[in-house]
């Protein structure tokens, strides 16, 4: 005996999966961990597993600066709110702020005994 089944679709319209990478930022040796964008939407800030923090212009997927300074995994970043600073925080504790015009660090400290996996900044 052959039993006959009958199928019909239940969705009225086709998912299609996304395929489509408008661009990619090749840089970093390790995992990326946190990513932000500055205020103005035409940079972007990327902390990775390579202890290294870079920025980039947007628009042209390009890299303006790769910073070294943490020891350990950078695993959280924030912009000021004017975008003339930034913050970066590593897997042992250090805090480290940037100028991402010059990309060179400002300043540096051990702001917590473990991880950094949060940042803010106050107005």
């Amino acid at each position: 005996q052959t039993l006959a089944l009958t199928y019909q679709p239940l969705a009225l319209f086709k998912v299609r999966p996304v395929t489509r990478c408008t661009d990619t930022l090749p840089g970093h040796t390790e995992a990326i961990l946190h990513v932000s964008y500055g205020p103005d939407g035409k940079n972007l800030a990327s902390g990775g597993g390579d202890a290294t923090v870079r920025f980039w212009d947007v628009h042209t997927s390009t890299p303006r600066h790769t910073c070294k300074g943490h020891r350990d995994h950078v695993l959280s970043t924030a912009w000021s709110p004017d975008g003339v600073r930034f913050a970066s925080g590593d897997k042992r504790g250090m805090l480290l702020l940037w100028d991402p015009v010059k990309g060179e660090a400002l300043g540096k400290m051990q702001a917590h005994s473990k991880w950094i996996t949060g940042l803010a900044w106050e107005p």
